[in-house]
């Protein structure tokens, strides 16, 4: 190849862009190569430095000093350059013991810089972020590239040698670079006119320190003129030059001998039609990149003082007159989708706000005419350079939305939703339409500091930028603020957390909104963290389903199609905006019920038999057939806060008593924690005040309960925390010896207790082999006789009520196929009370097989256990249907034992115990994501006891 570099310039930038080797030998055999290294590298740097402008305008950088400091940075690029090659030429000496002069590496590594040389587009809103990552890597294998072909390394070794070459710029930088590094930056600061501050939190504190210092003051400066007239912003003239000189360089391109000589062929053999065609995609295609570019710079220039003093050209205007504003109920602020070009709303939604404000008592205030895609509250058809375009575009929206010319508008504002969805130029976009909303209130006679109620209300891509302003004008206003989003595409790092709540109506044929889950990753289920999923967490936002009902137009939320309930989609949205407005449930037409998912307490209350007052006080069973659970049963009863500090404890029901109290039976006692000081210092140290977080409000919606009844209670003890833990007073315990009865012949019997009482069901327990089941629920069963220890005692019908499902529609157990279980032979412990019909009525039910001594397996030995505990104990197994084994884990044996050698228990003995169930499968399984089944094992401390009825030794399971 012959010539000098410059004239291959942009087939050296092209070769080394796609990773063409050859590149790299050529501009170090032309002349001017080092210049056209250079070269790149100075773009490169000027295109970084744009990419990261957003700094100089976070520092108010003025616009003669802002273009001087764009030109020093990639000055000081360069110069960072110089250094990086200098590092990398010393690795591959030194290191890798190659001998290349200092000026080819600068030509070859500059060359590869190439790629970087369109790092400007990371400054493009939301895209920006992705691009820069694809930027780095694709310039990281460009430099890797270069490497590789002038010290000839394989491509591992290249990549090691430029790392390598990092490390040793990094730390020439903080080491004997230091003062030139520092250089740079006073020369920075010198051009800025300003010590520039770079750290990303300090420029975060800056902005919103500027939030509470200058945008949010009232003064005379900042409220706006109330003049029918709307004053004219006189745009910089720079601002105008770069739009001209963009569109004409576009013309220029388009019109140059070599697009015409590629172009002119085929486009005169095109008939008018098509010719229009291609002439509106060009218009398309300039209108947006120019707003793409230009989109953020609104919202910078604005922050960084480039305009005239900050008064609100246009403070919209109210839907319908208010007589006395300082007696509103409510301040309602419309923000509207995308297609908004003017102050002037599509008829629709003229429709829409008139039909809002008639649906409203007179007290609310409706504001309408915010242009919320500019942090100005300027339309595009008003103080623009091409305001007169738009003004175009927006005559073709109002006549006929669907044209497809009108969708310019609609992608000039999508990237206005862009920057406020950009962790980059957000805070300042969302502050500047938080300064249009807050004056805006003002001009309408909002009156500061009165917490009057605010309302956003924000349609398609209004829902982002009213949730992004939330935060900053809640701080400003100290207000409780609702947002409601009608088909709203928001992102996830909005101002979720700080919105009282956010109501998000969405129809089921909304394509557009569904864009938000998957665009935004803080939408993400996966992204916890993010503010979205926070706030859903908390409960503070509230989905509406809007039914069969499209994104617009007539189909769509605003729209005149039919419901099937006979309304339109117009009128359902009314009806919902409006109810929730005033805060009228009932208006909305919606069901309460349908926001909430119903526990399973409430489930299994719909069984007459889950409720203490089926079963009559006073029991009379057979004690040859049944045995009361424990001495002293009953009903724990939470006292009201006015008769905490009289109780001193709980109240408790009594349903069984020791054999000098039966006559108790059905008082109403004190239940208190006995005076010992060790039982005391326990108790103070689990006494606590209980408040509930947002979180709970979402909990209870999911269907899960908790003890509201103690909810902002302090010094709440283990009794108090136990007895209300259910919504109503139906919980069963027991009482652990000793139980301390203290009768003063004054007011309630009191009775002392040292251990915390157990939940169990029912009052009493029989064993039985369950013989034939005999239709409704009920079953024949046989007594067990202790004398015989066969099953050939008393026949009996027994009340075995069928298990409620669950709110996922599995039933945990069931009581069919009793008689056919395997363990059915040994027999069953039933627990419950008898009915007022006298028949006795199952609560609970567990196979005699379980209580049992005698183990089916013994591991002895501390390895085996702890080994069968970690990992056999868990592995899957396909045992048959209700089969029961016992696994004795005896780690003190160092021999393993055999079944025969069963260990021989004493009454009293005591062990550990684990216990775990199968999972639920068949047709309709239980949640077990990747096969993992929760809720499926329990533990506690079994004793052994001699148990009458058998009159056998048994394990007592006492559940932890």
């Amino acid at each position: 190849m012959t010539g000098k570099a410059f004239d291959q310039f942009w087939h050296l930038i092209s070769g080394a862009s796609t990773l063409n080797p050859e590149v790299y030998n050529q501009i170090n055999s032309l002349p001017q190569g080092i210049q056209v290294a250079l070269t790149v590298v100075l773009i490169a740097g000027l295109a970084q430095a744009i990419a990261q402008c957003v700094v100089l305008f976070i520092n108010k950088v003025k616009r003669l000093r802002f273009v001087l400091s764009l030109g020093i940075s990639a000055i000081i690029f360069v110069f960072s350059f110089g250094f990086w090659a200098i590092s990398l030429w010393l690795v591959s000496h030194l290191i890798f013991n190659i001998n290349l002069e200092l000026l080819t590496v600068i030509r070859t590594l500059g060359l590869s810089y190439a790629p970087q040389m369109l790092s400007f587009l990371i400054g493009l809103p939301y895209f920006g972020i992705p691009i820069s990552v694809l930027l780095t890597l694709w310039s990281l294998l460009a430099e890797i590239r270069a490497i590789q072909e002038i010290t000839q390394l394989n491509i591992w070794a290249a990549f090691a040698c430029n790392i390598l070459g990092w490390i040793v710029h990094q730390v020439s930088q903080r080491t004997i670079g230091r003062p030139i590094t520092a250089f740079g930056r006073w020369l920075l600061n010198l051009a800025a006119g300003t010590e520039l501050v770079t750290d990303k939190q300090e420029l975060k504190e800056i902005v919103m320190a500027g939030n509470q210092s200058s945008s949010f003051q009232i003064s005379t400066d900042l409220l706006p003129q109330k003049t029918d007239k709307q004053q004219k912003q006189k745009i910089k003239p720079i601002i105008k030059y770069i739009v001209v000189g963009i569109i004409a360089f576009s013309i220029v391109i388009l019109l140059s001998p070599l697009s015409q000589n590629f172009f002119t062929i085929w486009y005169t053999a095109l008939n008018d039609t098509f010719k229009l065609t291609i002439n509106l995609i060009y218009i398309s295609l300039i209108a947006l990149f120019c707003s793409i570019i230009f989109t953020p710079l609104e919202s910078l220039t604005w922050w960084a003082g480039w305009y005239e003093p900050p008064t609100l050209r246009y403070s919209g205007s109210l839907v319908e007159e208010v007589p006395d504003r300082q007696d509103a109920s409510i301040y309602v602020l419309y923000l509207d989708g995308i297609n908004q070009g003017s102050y002037q709303y599509l008829p629709i939604v003229e429709n829409f706000l008139d039909r809002l404000a008639n649906a409203t008592p007179p007290d609310v205030v409706i504001i309408k005419g915010i242009m919320p895609y500019s942090a100005t509250n300027r339309s595009l058809t008003t103080d623009r350079p091409l305001a007169f375009l738009w003004n175009i575009l927006d005559s073709i929206a109002q006549r006929n939305p669907n044209n497809p010319i009108a969708g310019i508008i609609n992608l000039r504002n999508v990237a206005a939703v862009a920057v406020a969805a950009d962790p980059r130029y957000s805070l300042i976009q969302n502050q500047g339409l938080a300064q249009v909303l807050f004056d805006s209130l003002l001009y309408f006679g909002y009156p500061l500091g009165s917490q009057k109620p605010i309302a956003l209300i924000g349609y398609s891509g209004g829902g982002q930028m009213s949730m992004g302003a939330v935060p900053f004008l809640k701080q400003a206003t100290g207000a409780p603020i609702e947002a409601i989003s009608l088909a709203g595409v928001i992102s996830g790092n909005t101002g979720a957390m700080v919105v009282e709540r956010l109501y998000h109506l969405v129809g089921e044929k909304d394509s557009v909104e569904r864009l938000g889950p998957i665009m935004f990753p803080g939408r993400w289920p996966i992204m916890f963290l993010s503010n979205w999923n926070h706030a859903k967490r908390r409960g503070k936002i509230s989905f509406i389903s809007l039914g069969p009902v499209a994104h617009n137009d007539e189909i769509g939320p605003m729209g005149t199609a039919m419901l099937p309930d006979g309304r339109t989609h117009l009128q359902q949205t009314l009806d919902i905006i409006s109810g929730i407005l005033t805060k009228n449930w009932v208006a909305t037409g919606l069901n309460p019920e349908d926001f909430r998912t119903v526990s399973n307490y409430e489930l299994y209350k719909q069984s007459l038999c889950n409720h203490p007052s089926y079963y009559p006080l006073i029991q009379s069973v057979d004690s040859q057939l049944y045995q009361p659970i424990s001495k002293w049963v009953g009903r724990l009863i939470l006292p009201t806060a006015e008769e905490r500090e009289e109780v001193k404890g709980v109240l408790l029901e009594l349903l069984m008593t020791d054999s000098e109290n039966k006559h108790r039976v059905g008082q109403v006692v004190n239940l208190r924690w006995g005076d010992d000081s060790h039982l005391q210092t326990y108790v103070q140290l689990v006494t606590t005040d209980v408040n509930f977080v947002d979180r709970v409000r979402v909990s209870k919606t999911e269907g899960n309960i908790h003890p509201e009844r103690i909810d902002n209670w302090q010094n709440v003890d283990p009794l108090e925390s136990l007895a209300g833990a259910r919504p109503e007073d139906d919980l069963i315990v027991a009482l652990p010896e000793p139980v301390v009865v203290e009768d003063t012949g004054i007011g309630r019997l009191s009775l002392y207790i040292s251990r915390e009482p157990i939940q169990i069901s029912g009052c009493f327990y029989g064993l039985v082999k369950i013989i034939q089941f005999v239709g409704e629920d009920l079953f024949r069963v046989r007594h067990y006789n202790s004398n015989s220890q066969e099953f050939d005692g008393v026949e009996e019908i027994i009340y075995i009520p069928s298990v409620i499902v669950d709110r996922n529609g599995i039933s945990p157990s069931q009581n069919q196929g009793l008689e056919n279980s395997p363990v059915n032979g040994k027999g069953w412990y039933i627990y419950g009370a008898k009915n007022a019909q006298g028949k006795f009525v199952v609560q609970a039910i567990a196979p005699r097989a379980l209580f049992s001594l005698k183990p089916k397996k013994i591991i002895s030995g501390k390895k085996a256990t702890l080994d069968y505990i970690n990992y056999k104990y868990w592995q899957n197994q396909v045992a048959p249907k209700g089969d029961i084994a016992n696994i004795l884990l005896n780690p003190t044996e160092k021999q393993q034992s055999e079944i025969s050698q069963t260990p021989v228990w004493e009454e009293g003995e005591q062990a550990l115990f684990m216990h775990v169930y199968g999972g639920i499968g068949g047709r309709k399984p239980e949640f077990s994501p990747l096969g993992i089944f929760f809720g499926h094992f329990a533990f506690g401390i079994t004793k052994v006891v001699r148990e009458p009825l058998a009159n056998e030794l048994q394990l007592n399971l006492e559940y932890r």
